[in-house]
């Protein structure tokens, strides 16, 4: 019933898409297709791509954050919207600050720390440890070389 029901809305739309074209010559159809092509090309130029062929991601801000999303995405998030390491601490303030959720907790801190461990043993985020830094950091993966060293757009970001 489900497919029959699909496939009578594509032919009344099919349907509805040809009546527009209805009266047109041949001529004024291949002007018409032509013209549409042109529109098509012009938006491909103006639409900056960056060099992996991608249009550029719009800018993170706190307001695209949304309470819903499970917590290694929301540790995600953060990290993509700082653009920086950060520690258990800094997460937790943050997710304090815009995730109404998260203060509803008894004992939020302890939560943070299942959701970091299983956001690192999934790979999502990277856990640092630099020598003689009693804290932990946490990065993206795509922060880190092979030898687990921060890149240099994050490094300056980085405390260390």
């Amino acid at each position: 019933m489900a497919k029959n029901w699909e496939r009578n809305l594509q032919r009344e739309l099919k349907n509805a898409a040809f009546k527009e074209f209805e009266g047109w010559s041949a001529n004024e159809l291949v002007t018409h297709i032509l013209e549409l092509r042109e529109e098509i090309t012009e938006l491909k130029e103006e639409s900056a791509t960056d060099e992996t062929g991608k249009p550029p991601k719009e800018p993170l801000d706190e307001k695209k954050f949304k309470s819903d999303w499970s917590y290694p995405t929301k540790i995600h998030f953060l990290l993509e919207l700082h653009q920086k390491p950060l520690t258990s601490t800094d997460l937790d303030a943050l997710l304090l600050k815009i995730d109404s959720h998260y203060r509803l907790y008894k004992h939020p801190k302890n939560n943070l720390t299942t959701s970091i461990s299983r956001a690192v043993k999934s790979g999502r985020i990277k856990k640092i440890k630099e020598p003689g830094i009693k804290l932990k950091y946490y990065a993206l993966t795509g922060w880190l070389d092979k030898e687990n060293n921060l890149l240099p757009p994050y490094s300056t970001a980085s405390p260390f």
